[in-house]
């Protein structure tokens, strides 16, 4: 990603008066759940793969509602 492409998107978040925290949130919201079903639903892997705790990983994942709480 180029310098252009970073300002075209910085310029997009800023028309949507989003903040980066929510621009943040809404990345962990796509990929995480595709990324989840290409590891063949294998949690530690992911956050392996990832670098995030497996907590957060189950975390999201029931946030958008791949898992089931309990």
């Amino acid at each position: 990603m180029g310098p252009r492409e970073n300002d075209r998107l910085s310029k997009d978040w800023a028309a949507r008066n989003k903040t980066l925290q929510q621009i943040t949130e809404e990345f962990a919201e796509i990929l995480p759940p595709k990324a989840w079903l290409r590891e063949d639903r294998n949690i530690s892997r992911l956050a392996e793969r990832l670098s995030v705790s497996s907590k957060k990983v189950r975390r999201i994942l029931r946030n958008v509602e791949f898992l089931r709480q309990g």
